[in-house]
């Protein structure tokens, strides 16, 4: 007992000590792009460097350049951003690792972005400051170029007045417009589209059945869905397999694409993505995750399922891995079954001490009374 005492004081130290010491991996901050045009959308994600259940940062950036739309870290705890202030809590368990953030981009100029006062929770530390890698970052904001066509002027005639026998010479000068500036297209909605949507554009991957559903403006014309189906035999698999370790279940991977004239592009705005449900995966027990190989992080997707598709909204095509999650089983102590020939053992060596103590009560007794009797004689 005492030795056990002894060890549990000695691991609760060890606990402690190591609750105290921050070793917390290297936050950092990327922009998907360093360089857009006024209009256009640009996301900038910040990392945590470790997978967190808490999570709480401020996020700074030029208003007069940027304007804030949305962002995303998935994750099952609750969370809000609010006048500058991300805040993640109430998991319970890590989950999320990155946020991702939505930008318009309204004026042209340099935008600043940066973080401050990053504090996260992970399985084993409580509300650490974590280490800082590059804590900013800048994104340049163009204007669209714009296509002008310029005339040469006619120089005015210097010949003298025609004579009668000739007919005057007539010059025809063409006059053009000013081309006309281009208003930039909104981006579309973040809205999950139907599948019996008539009024969606629809791309189709006939090998692998992955769909895009979009709007009017969330592509132009002549542009290509790529999807690449990746198993073990890919280059990529035992890479993305490693990020997903700690995933239990069965996975399937995609790597989806949209191309114009053979170029990955990205919509404007969001779109619907179908991805079709293995028909041994269990509908109820699916996730979805999208993968990050640049930075080596995932994040879980929101979704819904439309009849055999798990479908989402995105902005920003990606790898993604659907997951058919299985829970895990925690081993319990067998319980030792107890000899049928112990127990009869027992239960005899109890009946025999029983009669044991009555005959010795018996014969104290029967002793008792022969002395009572050789008195009263």
């Amino acid at each position: 007992m005492r030795k056990f005492l002894s060890i549990s004081i000695i691991m609760i130290l060890i606990i402690g000590m190591l609750g105290g010491v921050v070793n917390a991996a290297s936050a950092s901050i990327s922009a998907s792009s360093k360089s857009v045009y006024k209009g256009d959308t640009v996301n900038v994600t910040v990392s945590f460097g470790d997978k967190a259940k808490t999570a709480r940062f401020v996020l700074n950036f030029d208003s007069s350049k940027l304007e804030y739309v949305s962002y995303s870290c998935g994750g099952s705890g609750n969370k809000g951003f609010n006048a500058g202030t991300f805040a993640y809590y109430g998991a319970v368990t890590p989950d999320i690792s990155s946020v991702t953030f939505t930008f318009k981009a309204k004026e042209t100029g340099t935008a600043n972005i940066s973080f401050s006062n990053l504090k996260i929770s992970t399985g084993t530390k409580t509300n650490v400051a974590a280490t800082v890698g590059n804590s900013s970052t800048s994104i340049t904001i163009n204007e669209k170029p714009t296509t002008t066509t310029t005339t040469k002027p006619t120089k005015p005639s210097t010949n003298k007045k025609p004579t009668t026998n000739k007919k005057p010479t007539t010059t025809n000068t063409t006059t053009t417009e000013e081309p006309k500036e281009t208003e930039p297209v909104e981006p579309t909605p973040n809205e999950l589209i139907k599948l019996d949507n008539e009024s969606a554009k629809t791309l189709k991957h006939d090998e692998t059945d992955v769909m895009i559903k979009y709007m009017q403006n969330a592509f132009e014309d002549g542009v290509v869905l790529e999807v690449e189906k990746i198993d073990n035999e890919n280059e990529k698999y035992q890479t993305i397999n490693e990020m997903l370790n700690g995933i239990t279940g069965n996975k399937t991977y995609f790597d989806i694409n949209v191309l114009k004239d053979n170029e990955k592009i990205q919509p404007n705005g969001y779109v619907t993505v179908y991805i079709p449900i293995p028909e041994e995966y269990n509908k109820e027990k699916l996730e979805l995750y999208c993968i990050n190989e640049e930075n080596s992080n995932y994040e879980l997707v929101q979704g819904e399922i439309q009849e055999d598709y798990y479908t989402f909204t995105t902005n920003d095509l990606s790898t993604y891995a659907l997951v058919e999650k299985v829970e895990k089983v925690e081993k319990t102590e067998p319980i030792q079954a107890v000899s049928v020939t112990e127990t009869v053992r027992d239960v005899f060596t109890n009946v025999i001490l029983l009669y044991v103590i009555i005959v010795i009560l018996l014969i104290i007794v029967i002793v008792q009374r022969i002395k009572i009797n050789k008195l009263q004689n």
